[in-house]
């Protein structure tokens, strides 16, 4: 298995893209068995305070985040949404980094 993160125009996109990883029970999406999905949605650079107002707003980063586990070999359709991360927001408990 390898961690990998990747970045989507929006949460549609994302949806479909992944929807060949993914079933749908309810009105959850569950990955399948060989995959992990982490949504991390909307990325913002944090807010700056300066201990009693905020300065500088958060400012919402371009895209739809979401990190994988995938087996050893990246899915050919992940590809196009691959980055890499210079500090990944979250990764999987017991992956480095």
């Amino acid at each position: 298995m390898k961690q990998i993160f990747l970045k989507f125009a929006d949460e549609p996109q994302a949806n479909s893209v992944l929807s060949d990883f993914t079933q749908i029970v309810g009105d959850e999406i569950i990955p399948i068995a060989s995959f992990s999905i982490d949504t991390i949605g909307i990325i913002c650079t944090p807010a700056v305070y300066n201990g009693e107002v905020e300065i500088t707003p958060a400012i919402p980063q371009e895209g739809w985040h979401v990190n994988m586990l995938v087996p050893d070999e990246t899915p050919e359709s992940l590809v196009p949404y691959v980055v890499v991360p210079n500090t990944p927001r979250r990764i999987f408990a017991g992956w480095d980094w």
